[in-house]
């Protein structure tokens, strides 16, 4: 049993990043790189230097386009780790849950037999009220006799 929340209890962005190998570690860097504002800029500077330059603009098609094809393939790599992730954590979520279906479900059950015990004990009280007052009615009578000797002893 102990064995089956092994993922839910371990922090998946862990377990994750232990399982990836040094190309997808490659490519989470890239994209990251490639999605921000020092990538724009370092793009629009060598731009600038190549039209600067006044350099072959067929080559510069020709190196943006390879460019474009391995970035998407680079940012594709990165997204599906990042399902793989995804579809960890749910798996760790989906465990978590019915660990915790089961412990309510046990505790539903103790507080039904608990119900029950108590239920019991209830009908065997009401069972024996009439007999308790009749032992009542008794003990009301008894102090005054019970007064009576503590007077008389004095």
């Amino acid at each position: 049993m102990m064995g089956e929340y092994k993922l839910a209890r371990a922090n998946v962005n862990v377990v994750h990043k232990n399982k990836m190998t040094f190309g997808q570690h490659l490519a989470d860097m890239v994209a990251g790189f490639v999605g921000s504002w020092p990538c724009i800029i370092l793009h629009i500077l060598a731009f600038a230097i190549w039209f600067a330059l006044n350099l072959n603009i067929d080559y510069l098609t020709n190196i943006v386009s390879l460019e474009a094809i391995f970035l998407c393939c680079i940012i594709l790599i990165s997204e599906n780790r990042q399902s793989d992730k995804d579809r960890l954590a749910m798996e760790a979520d989906y465990e978590t849950n019915l660990a915790a279906k089961e412990e309510i479900e046990t505790i539903l059950k103790q507080i039904e037999a608990q119900d029950t015990a108590m239920i019991e004990q209830h009908a065997e009280l009401l069972r024996q009220t009439p007999m308790l007052e009749e032992i009542l009615t008794r003990l009301k009578a008894q102090p005054v006799r019970s007064k009576q000797r503590e007077q008389r002893e004095a």
